[in-house]
């Protein structure tokens, strides 16, 4: 018996609901999760109804399934984890070992030994933790198994365009043109609480939801805090996460522990007092950053070396603004950063050609500010620890343009950041 594509994605929504429910859960203090039952799901929902031999699950396992779902099924998780460290300018010893792990597995899967990889990664994995699964339905198991890791994987990321769910809950505050719809962000107004802590995350009293922000790191969620504050901007729309595990009933504020290092990256460029707009021209460097200007608008792009690849596209990541000149100054009136989405044939014409439009899927934006009033050298204060010459920790404050802070908190080459505004200045 075969089991439609539907079906399986319904089953993963389940599997998603129960891990979600797992994770807020005190089993201390919860009848439905015992102590006992709790530990049962430590490495997932699919393991923990294997472990409660769930009917569900084992009628799921038992269909047919060939080789190739199975191949087709486990490539894309290992394909994530080999572009994740091949994206790393450096990988200490476990991570070396980690990859060259995953590169023999991709070996194996699109090769001729696909039960190989069965037999020596996935059915050993289930051996260590004490799961030991009859042959005919190990293949099935494992299809299950990395298709819910994919699914996981797809709603959870940055790249992730349905905004369905967030969509449902603001049914009553947004209409059709509202930039939810248009740009699926959220309008941070007054019963918006910006909440700059770990995981970032914006409370809106309306709905009595928190939800975690996607891809606008903390320190820049405290600058836009500031900058609204101060009356430098008007509207802010930010993206927040679609995910209902993102997604928290009433003002959530548990957050993760960690210490802030950044060991020698310092945002600022040196002797840099101002950026004058009038010197700043198209430019095309190491063919991976792109500068576009025109009388009201700058447009940067960058393209890395190391292709970020997703659902069958290329992704590059640019900033916008535009800006007017006001009693000599420069003021930004509008930025906003977003994802770009190109096929390959565009992707290689783009490299080459600045009007090539990456249309693979429709841009996805992270952040949108307009109606502001931010002085292009509006400066940045922020501490920075960093190491010495006796490899021991400081901590320096430094002052940071508010444009080249922005583009070095997502642009991953910000060498040329500084290469650039070096070069102008």
């Amino acid at each position: 018996m075969r089991i439609s594509q539907n079906d399986l994605e319904q089953f993963y929504e389940k599997l998603f609901s129960i891990y979600i429910d797992w994770s807020r859960a005190n089993p201390d203090h919860n009848s439905y999760w015992s102590i006992k039952r709790y530990c049962m799901y430590q490495l997932g929902p699919v393991v923990g109804k294997y472990r409660e031999k769930d009917t569900e699950l084992l009628k799921i396992i038992a269909c047919d399934y060939s080789v190739q779902d199975m191949v087709d099924t486990v490539l894309p998780e290992i394909d994530s984890q080999i572009q994740k460290y091949e994206s790393q300018d450096s990988l200490n010893i476990m991570d070396e070992m980690k990859y060259e792990s995953y590169l023999n597995q991709h070996t194996l899967l699109i090769g001729h030994n696909p039960q190989q990889w069965l037999s020596e990664y996935f059915e050993s994995t289930m051996k260590s933790i004490g799961l030991t699964v009859d042959a005919d339905t190990i293949i099935g198991l494992c299809v299950v198994y990395y298709g819910y890791l994919n699914y996981c994987q797809k709603i959870n990321s940055i790249y992730n365009t349905d905004y369905n769910h967030l969509k449902h809950l603001y049914e009553k505050y947004y209409s059709k043109d509202s930039s939810l719809h248009k740009y699926n962000l959220v309008d941070i107004v007054s019963d918006c609480e910006i909440m700059a802590i770990d995981p970032t995350r914006v409370y809106d009293k309306r709905i009595d939801k928190t939800f975690l922000v996607s891809n606008v790191p903390k320190e820049l969620l405290t600058v836009f805090g500031d900058l609204k504050s101060s009356n430098l901007l008007s509207d802010l729309s930010i993206r927040v996460s679609n995910s209902k595990a993102k997604i928290y009933n009433g003002r959530y504020e548990r957050q993760t522990l960690m210490e802030a290092k950044e060991y020698g990256q310092l945002f600022s460029i040196r002797n840099l007092a101002s950026i004058p707009v009038t010197k700043l021209y198209s430019k095309e460097y190491a063919d991976t950053l792109w500068i576009k200007i025109t009388e009201t608008d700058i447009t940067f792009e960058e393209l890395c070396k190391s292709d970020v690849e997703t659902n069958n596209s290329i992704v590059t990541q640019v900033i916008h603004l535009q800006f007017r000149e006001e009693n000599a100054s420069i003021i930004i009136t509008h930025i906003d950063h977003e994802f770009v989405f190109y096929d390959k044939n565009e992707y290689n014409n783009r490299k080459t050609n600045s009007d090539i439009k990456g249309t693979k899927y429709t841009r996805l934006k992270s952040f949108k500010i307009d109606n502001s009033m931010i002085p292009l050298d509006y400066v940045v204060v922020r501490k920075v620890n960093v190491l010495n010459n006796n490899s021991k920790e400081d901590m320096v404050e430094e002052k940071v343009p508010f444009l080249i802070f922005v583009l070095k908190c997502y642009f991953k080459h910000d060498d040329l950041v500084d290469e650039y505004f070096q070069n102008i200045i």
